[in-house]
């Protein structure tokens, strides 16, 4: 996923018009939530990768 400030001005852009401020905190939310499942997942990777060997 493209970084936070990537994501706001795509947004941004395809609006027409600032963001508000809820769309702003649910587009932190998004990519908070995104980066935490994509950790996890490395983790899970990771681990199951070990287990294997």
């Amino acid at each position: 996923m493209e970084n936070i400030l990537h994501l706001y001005d795509d947004a941004r852009k395809q609006l027409g018009r600032q963001l508000r401020e809820e769309e702003v905190n649910f587009l932190q939310w998004m990519y908070n939530r995104y980066s935490e499942e994509q950790q996890s997942g490395c983790v899970k990777n990771s681990k199951e990768a070990y287990s294997k060997a």
